[in-house]
């Protein structure tokens, strides 16, 4: 049964000793191959104004799609069928690219 702290997790398994998360500088994770550690990285949030832009028409665009109809979600989601992205993902893109 995993066991997961603020910042590490772990979970016994019979193959072995799985671990997640950072201590320190380290970040322990595991992807579809094998357990891995890598430098911790601290992210950069410069806010420049372009990005201020965009996190802007972000908000914008969930924000409208959360006040859509269920009849207009379904028109996205329907739209989305086939591709590797929902309805919401499309919509969202669609404003992300207009002009």
């Amino acid at each position: 049964m995993p066991v997961k702290g603020p910042s590490i997790g772990l979970a016994g398994r019979l193959t072995g000793l799985e671990i997640w998360g950072s201590i320190g500088p380290i970040t322990y994770d595991r992807n579809q191959y094998s357990q891995y550690a890598r430098h911790r990285t601290i992210p950069i949030d410069p806010k420049t104004p372009r990005q201020l832009a965009q996190r802007d028409k972000m908000a914008l665009a969930v924000s409208d799609w959360h006040a859509l109809f269920d009849a207009q979600r379904a028109v996205w989601n329907e739209l989305a069928r086939g591709k590797p992205l929902t309805g919401f993902n499309l919509y969202v893109q669609a404003h992300m690219t207009a002009p």
